[in-house]
């Protein structure tokens, strides 16, 4: 088997740190241009996911899409891809990314909405938003029985007190989230 050049030593390290994948400025700054890319996607050693990221090797790794949502986007996973990695609710498949200012083009894959502020954390390695503010976001778009649950799941894995979500600025939803926040949380087996 042949030695591994340089660039994709750094290249397998940051995207080991990446959820498997890696932005074009990346490659670039471990020393790979344009053509050197082309040929390991020709090559299979690089898939192309989103214009600017690629997956490095075939075979994609657990949260890289969500990573490469937001490597590509410049925006935060939001949320009910939030909520599944903060372990609210389920994963639902679609990914949703937050983004201040204005929104990228529209991307297959992706719901992507757009705010003046973001409160963002970063967990697993991923930038998201806080649990707080990502129940204030599944306010606008949960049922309300759905957003009891989701607060209440939130409170019980100790992810957000009461306080830090009555605190969320005034958004649409805030009634829902308020209400859902009446309920006192119930721990069962």
């Amino acid at each position: 088997m042949g030695e591994m050049h340089t660039g994709d030593e750094a290249i397998a390290r940051l995207a080991a740190r990446q959820h498997g994948v890696v932005t074009t400025a990346q490659l670039a700054a471990a020393g790979l241009g344009p053509r050197a890319v082309a040929h390991r996607v020709a090559r299979g050693r690089l898939v192309r996911l989103h214009r600017g990221v690629y997956q490095v090797g075939p075979l994609a790794a657990p949260l890289g899409d969500e990573m490469a949502a937001a490597l590509a986007t410049g925006g935060v996973l939001s949320h009910q891809t939030a909520a599944a990695i903060w372990g609210i609710r389920p994963h639902t498949g679609l990914i949703h990314i937050t983004v201040t200012g204005e929104a990228p083009r529209p991307r297959p894959g992706l719901r992507i909405h757009r705010s003046h502020s973001l409160n963002a954390a970063v967990q697993d390695g991923l930038p998201l938003t806080t649990p707080a503010r990502t129940l204030q976001d599944l306010a606008t778009v949960l049922p309300q029985h759905e957003l009891d649950r989701a607060t209440e799941q939130a409170q019980v894995l100790r992810l957000a007190t009461r306080h830090e979500v009555a605190a969320q600025p005034g958004r649409r939803g805030s009634r829902a989230l308020r209400a859902a926040l009446r309920e006192e949380p119930t721990i069962t087996r």
